[in-house]
C-alpha cells in the first residue's frame, strides 16, 4: 500500500500498523 492509502485507512480506523508484519 502507498503511504497515502495507508493514511486513508488509518484515519478511517481500517488500518492497524500493529498487525502489519512487513519489513
Amino acid at each position: 500500500l502507498s503511504d497515502g492509502r495507508k493514511r486513508t485507512l488509518y484515519d478511517a480506523g481500517l488500518y492497524d500498523p500493529t498487525e502489519e508484519v512487513d519489513e
